[in-house]
Formats: C-alpha cells, sequence, structure tokens
C-alpha cells in the first residue's frame, strides 16, 4: 500500500471533540460545519491535484441542517440525493434538493454510531448505535426491515456495506470485524466471519519479526495499530470487469459456464479498508485475510513528503473510491486537532493471474528426475540357478544317488505327437449366432457412459440410506473409484468394505486385516487396486480377486526379505496418515509424521502372498520432478491441517488447466480454505459448519461448482465455491458426519456418519 505524496486540509472544526462524523463518496463530501450545522462539499478538482485542493462555488459548501445536537455520524445515498446524519438514538434522513427533512428513524436504545447505505439495493440504510445491535431500514419507505439483537460486549464503532453484493461489514470496539450475508428479503443476514483484527496483527508482527533478521530493530519502530475498527468501507476491485486471458477456439455452453464459476473465484475479491486509531488495514473481504498494513506513525516518521504529524494518531475516518483511479480517497482527522485532511494512497496491486506455478506440468522430467526410476525385477534365471544349484549335485558331496524315472513322452521331441492328417479342415457350423444382450441388471454396479454435466444442481435428494455393517458402527471415511462405480468404505471396526456405487445394498466386499483403525483409502487409476493406510504404521495394497493384501508396507526403504537386516531400513516410527497412488500409478506416495515417502513397487499377481514390507499450519508445496519443496505458505491456518484436497481429474469432465491449481485445505476450529497456488493466495474461507474436534472430511465436486463437507451438527453442508456462505444442509444423520465424497462419473455425493449410516443424494 503506497500513500499519494500530497495531502491537504480543508478546515478545522474548533467545537467538536476528538471524533468529527464525516462522509464522502465520488462526488460529495459531507462534514459538520458548527455543532448544529452540516455542510456539503462538491470534489470536482479535489482529485485532480491535491496540492492545490479548492471547491468550486463555495469553498464553505452548503450548509444543508441546522439546528439540533451534535450530530455523531453522516452518510451520502447512493443516488447522491439523501443524507443520514446520527443524532442522539435517532437517524435524521434529508433531501438534498430542497435541504428539508425527510423522516427520523427512531428504534436504537443507545447514542447512533454510525450509518451506510448500500449501492445494490438504494433504498437499504444500515445504521448501528452503542446499543450493540444494527438495524436494516428502508430510507425511502422509513421502515424497520431488521434488527439483529446484541452482537457483542463491545459497541459497535463502524460499518460498511459491499457495492457488488447485500453484505454487511461491522467494525466493533474490541477490535473485531463482522461479516453478514443479508437475505434477499431483508429480513433476516447469516455471519459469515468474524476477524479478530487485534490478533492478527500481533501473528502478523511476530511471523515478520522471526522472518528478518533486525527484528528487535522493526518492532521497536512500529507504532501501536489501536484496537476499536473507527471506520470501514468496502472497495471494488480493480479488475471487476477484466475478461478472462485464456482464450478458446471453439467453446461450449458448458465451457462458457465453467469458466465464468473459475472467473468470480480467481479474480480480485472486493477489499476491506479498516481505520484503527495507529494504523489502516487493507484486508480481503471474502477470506478476511490482512493484505497489507499502513502505520501512519512509521510513516509520518520515514517518509520525505511527511503527512501532518497529527495525523499519527486518527479520530475520525472515512473512504471513499476515485473515478478512473488506482488511487483511494481519504478523509482523516486527526485525535489532537480537529483538522479535517484528504490523503490519497494506491491500492495493493493484484496478484497475476497466470502465475509461475501450475499442477499440471509444464516442462518435461528433468534427467535425474525420481519420476524417472524404474523398478528393475531381478532375473528368474539368476533366482532359479542361485537357488537349486545342479539337479542331483550336491556341492559339498559330489553326486548323490536319484529315483529314475521312465515317462512315455519326451517334451523337447516331436516323436510322441500325431502326425497332423490334414492341413486345412473348413469349419462347417456357420450357423448365425445371436450375441447375447446383457441387461443392465445382469451387471451389478454398470452404469451409463456419459459426461459429468458442468451445470448440474446441488446434489440435496436423498435417494438411498443404508448402514454397513451394524447400526452403531463408526463410518472414518469413503472414496470413489476413478470410474465412480465402486466406493470403498472405512469401518471403526478396522475393515474395509467394498460396493457398488449403484447398487450399495446388493454388492459388499470386506478387506480385513489391520490391526488398528484405517485411516485413509485410495482407488488405483484403473479401480483394480486399493491403497489403504493404517495406525497401525503399515499401508496395504488390495484387489478385489482376494481378501489378503497383494503387498504390505511397513519399512521406511523397502521390503525385500533377503535384505531384512538391513540396519537403514527400519519399521515406521510414526503412524501412516495418508498414502496413495501416484503419476500414472507408477508410484506410491507415502506420508508419516512430517516425512513424506515416494515409492517404486511391482506386484506379482500369481504370488499373493510372497511380498512383506512397509502436524503443521504451514502449507508446503512440493515439485516432485525435482524432489524439493518449492513453495511455503506459512500460518495457512490457525490450526494443524487435518485434510487436503485437490482436483484430481476425472476422465467424465474437462476443466481449464488453471482449474487445477485451487486446492482445499481444513482445520480443526478455522473451517475450510480454498488457495489459488499460482498467486499463493486464499480466496474463500468457508466455516458455517460446525468443526471443533473432529478431523471431518472435505471435497470439491467433479464440476468444481461446489464443495461438500461434513460437520459435528449431524449435517453435511454444501457450499457454492462463489460464495462465503452455504447453499444447502442435508440432515438426517444421528451422529457427526464424518466423511463426504462426490461420485466423479455422475452427479451423487454419498455421506458417511459416525452412526454407521451411509447417505446418497443425488440433484
Amino acid at each position: 500500500m503506497a500513500f499519494h505524496s500530497h495531502t491537504a486540509s480543508l478546515f478545522t472544526v474548533n467545537e467538536f471533540s476528538s471524533h468529527v462524523p464525516m462522509a464522502c463518496n465520488q462526488h460529495l463530501i459531507a462534514l459538520p460545519w458548527t455543532q448544529k450545522t452540516i455542510g456539503i462539499w462538491q470534489l470536482h478538482n479535489v482529485d485532480g491535484d491535491l496540492s492545490n485542493a479548492a471547491v468550486k462555488s463555495n469553498y464553505h459548501g452548503k450548509i444543508i441542517y441546522s439546528d439540533f445536537d451534535e450530530p455523531s455520524c453522516l452518510s451520502i445515498g447512493s443516488r447522491n440525493d439523501i443524507v443520514a446524519i446520527g443524532i442522539s438514538n435517532d437517524v435524521v434522513i434529508v433531501n438534498l434538493k430542497d435541504h428539508n427533512t425527510v423522516d427520523v428513524l427512531t428504534g436504537h436504545t443507545g447514542r447512533i454510531t454510525c450509518t451506510d447505505f448500500s449501492c445494490c439495493s438504494h433504498f437499504m440504510l444500515v445504521s448501528a448505535a452503542e446499543d450493540r445491535t444494527f438495524k436494516i431500514w428502508d430510507a425511502y419507505e422509513q421502515t424497520l426491515l431488521y434488527d439483529s439483537g446484541v452482537l457483542s460486549a463491545s459497541p459497535i464503532l463502524s460499518v460498511s456495506l459491499n457495492p457488488l453484493k447485500d453484505q454487511i461489514i461491522i467494525g466493533d470496539a474490541d477490535g473485531k470485524i463482522r461479516a453478514y450475508n443479508v437475505a434477499p428479503s431483508y429480513r433476516n443476514c447469516h455471519c459469515l466471519q468474524i476477524l479478530d483484527l487485534e490478533q492478527s496483527l500481533h501473528k502478523r508482527k511476530e511471523l515478520n519479526n522471526t522472518e528478518n533478521l533486525n527484528a528487535s530493530n522493526i518492532a521497536s519502530n512500529v507504532g501501536d495499530p489501536g484496537i476499536g475498527i473507527i471506520a470501514l468501507a468496502v472497495v471494488n476491485p480493480l479488475n471487476a470487469e477484466t475478461p478472462l486471458n485464456e482464450q478458446h477456439d471453439e467453446i461450449t455452453k458448458a465451457e462458457i459456464a465453467y469458466t465464468s464459476v473459475i472467473k468470480d473465484i480467481i479474480k480480485d475479491s472486493e477489499t476491506i479498508y479498516a481505520a484503527t486509531t495507529g494504523a489502516i488495514v487493507e484486508i480481503d473481504s471474502c477470506t478476511l485475510c490482512i493484505n497489507n498494513i499502513f502505520d501512519l506513525a512509521e510513516y509520518s516518521r520515514e517518509s520525505k513528503k511527511r503527512i501532518p504529524f497529527d495525523l499519527s494518531l486518527i479520530g475520525s475516518c472515512t473512504f471513499s473510491e476515485i473515478s478512473n483511479s488506482d488511487n483511494i480517497r481519504c478523509l482523516l482527522c486527526g485525535l489532537l486537532q480537529n483538522i479535517v485532511h484528504i490523503i490519497q494512497f494506491e491500492r495493493s496491486k493484484s496478484f497475476d493471474n497466470q502465475g509461475t506455478m501450475s499442477i499440471i506440468s509444464s516442462s518435461p522430467l528433468e534427467k535425474n528426475s525420481p519420476l524417472r526410476a524404474e523398478f528393475a525385477l531381478k532375473s528368474k534365471q539368476q533366482n532359479t540357478k542361485k537357488a537349486t544349484h545342479t539337479a542331483g549335485r550336491n556341492p559339498k558331496k559330489g553326486l548323490v544317488d536319484q529315483p529314475l524315472t521312465f515317462k512315455s513322452k519326451i517334451k523337447s521331441s516331436g516323436y510322441a505327437t500325431s502326425s497332423v492328417g490334414k492341413m486345412f479342415q473348413p469349419r462347417t457350423d456357420m450357423r448365425k449366432k445371436t450375441p447375447a444382450i446383457k441387461s443392465k441388471t445382469e451387471v451389478p454396479g454398470s452404469i451409463a457412459r456419459e459426461n459429468y454435466p458442468i451445470d448440474c444442481p446441488p446434489t440435496t435428494s436423498l435417494k438411498q440410506k443404508l448402514y454397513l455393517s451394524q447400526p452403531g458402527t463408526a463410518i472414518n471415511g469413503i472414496k470413489y473409484s476413478g470410474d465412480g462405480s465402486q466406493i470403498a468404505c472405512v469401518a471403526a471396526d478396522k475393515s474395509i468394505q467394498i460396493l457398488k456405487s449403484n447398487r450399495p445394498d446388493k454388492f459388499n466386499i470386506a478387506f480385513t486385516g489391520h490391526d488398528l483403525s484405517v485411516t485413509s483409502v485410495n482407488w488405483s487409476r484403473t479401480g483394480q487396486f486399493l491403497l489403504s493406510t493404517s495406525m497401525d504404521k503399515t499401508a496395504r495394497i488390495w484387489c478385489s480377486d482376494s481378501k489378503e493384501p497383494v503387498l504390505t508396507i511397513s519399512n521406511d526403504s523397502h521390503n525385500f526379505k533377503a535384505e531384512a537386516s538391513n540396519y537403514e531400513n527400519k519399521p515406521f516410527t510414526k503412524d501412516i496418515s495418508y498414502a496413495a497412488f501416484y503419476y500414472m500409478d507408477k508410484f506410491i506416495v507415502l506420508a508419516s509424521g512430517s516425512s513424506i515417502y515416494l515409492y517404486k513397487y511391482h506386484l506379482d499377481l500369481d504370488k499373493l502372498d510372497d511380498v512383506k514390507s512397509t502436524s503443521s499450519k504451514n502449507l508446503e508445496i512440493f515439485d516432485m520432478n525435482i524432489s524439493k519443496c518449492i513453495q511455503v505458505i506459512p500460518e495457512a491456518h490457525t490450526r494443524s491441517m487435518h485434510a487436503i484436497a485437490i482436483n484430481k481429474g476425472s476422465t467424465f469432465v474437462a476443466h481449464p488447466s488453471r482449474a487445477y491449481n485451487l486446492v482445499l485445505t481444513s482445520a480443526v476450529t478455522d473451517g475450510i480454505k480454498l488457495w489459488d497456488l499460482r498467486t499463493s493466495k486464499c480466496v474463500r474461507h468457508y466455516d458455517a459448519h460446525v468443526n471443533r474436534s473432529h478431523p471431518v472430511g472435505v471435497c470439491m465436486s467433479p464440476c468444481m461448482r461446489y464443495i461438500a463437507t461434513g460437520s459435528e451438527d449431524k449435517t453435511a453442508y454444501l457450499y457454492d465455491v462463489r460464495s462465503n456462505t452455504y447453499s444447502d444442509r442435508l440432515t438426517g444423520h444421528r451422529d457427526v458426519v464424518f466423511d463426504v465424497a462426490f461420485n466423479p462419473r455422475q452427479p451423487q455425493l454419498a455421506t458417511a456418519s459416525l452412526d454407521g449410516q451411509l447417505r446418497f443424494y443425488t440433484p
């Protein structure tokens, strides 16, 4: 955030205390001239040159209202036709055309502290007061639409409305910023997120100090940012109407609908500017993450073109956009002197949406890449020679008597076979055979080959419910196969059960063998094999043809019996939390503790029992081509993450390459975050569900329009990726919904609960 080098002082309001109410937009400024007089200024020339700031017609503006008690707050209507003035416990509406009072809105039991008009719904006015409530009014009909009730223990000091959607941002005296979503009827509001600004600034300061060698010097120069949120403003992004950079020669309607969804996610969201007594903070409106901080005291000391010294402590503040400019206008009044100043500052530069990082590989493998490794099997001839030496010969005693056997045939000669009498015999039974038509009922789990619909509605209709085994046996995880025909269920009794997705009550295969609870399951690309991990510190590969695992990984280096005594090949000392097939099933990637292992493997299905083997708050991205961590996002969550979900792709739906750079992370008490890895930016934050103790699952639909998650209130939640609030709640379970999964083949959502029940939902 860079501040403009020029400032302008309008005038001094001598009769006011430390708080001077003021309001501004792109055209007007409203300020108190005296304790009982309100004036309006036009801003035709202020944006051009702050050093020669002047006001057309009259420097003192026009007096629009007088003869009332001292005003506490001001706001200008979106149509520049009315002004709302907070006086004591009432809101006075004044018409700017004839300067007459339109009406007085009564209802608050405390002094009015802030008001603001909506740009989306021009009639909507929001007021807040020291009674710790906010109210929504119809300013033209003079009616009350919504009363919030008491929100917190501290009074509300500031309020601002999102210019692009009906969303209310509220700032309290205790330093908390709350975002509320307004229902279409304006009769209800839902709290989306809460940001503790004081705590976030403290953590950001500590993080910067640890990364800088001169942390102690920096800490001494940074002033106190203050606690109370004295002013708020929500500003449109610079690229609100910027078209997508990626062009296509031919694009279908479904792709157009999809790209519009991606555009809504990756574009710059609205920015919240929050002012405290010592700093101005820039915040992302979708995630409530701090983007930048401007310390007025530090800027006043270090800048060559200093801003007035009395602005080191802010008493009053308001913001507005400047037409056709990258700058933001800010009206400031110092805490010690009642001089109103205008300053301009540049918005933070937006991230490059193209970026340099991509989940989809854009270059060939390196020469020494571990992904070039091949599994070299030992020759069978060498093995037989070592094992048998020579038939009938003892290497120590020489020749040994062997029983004599007689055979009627000699395998290497052709004399024992009968001679071929006919070189060719024509086929005489040429009856036309009618091909057998297999009905859908004959093949369990058969699903018609169709593409996954991009614009499908949410899966909220309950189609089927069943208990996996006995009622009460919890289900800890579910995973669909790549073709969507099978679903693997992890039960609390240490077993894994395989169901057909379209007939889950008719087809069931159970895998048992883990000694402790199973932590994760993942399918191979073809769906032939299933990889499971457990708290018994092993990973196992299962095949439907056998009830025994075809491969067990229990040691950190290899699982060869001949080399089992190697001291470097130690058993895993920590639980294996996750394992998956990787790189077209060529490798197995495994996570144990804070380490990641990459294994080559070979499955000999003819010998099923011969092979035996084996938290942080930061988000780390590894490039397996060079076997190196290439990016770390520090403090991605306030607690350790328990789930990371990426779009692995599906053979039934196609997306642009940039869509695969979106990653979901989840942490207990910190909700779900959606990251754009190209910019390392959190673009959405979802926390309407309840997640206080259990590591509930999360996944994204194949169409990438919806996010499903479990919850501890016995409900599954569906989020629209473009919004911050949930779109649907799926009720019916009697215990915690522990995991969710989308069918990659067709619109179907499966939810699993600790009550042992599976539920399947369709649109």
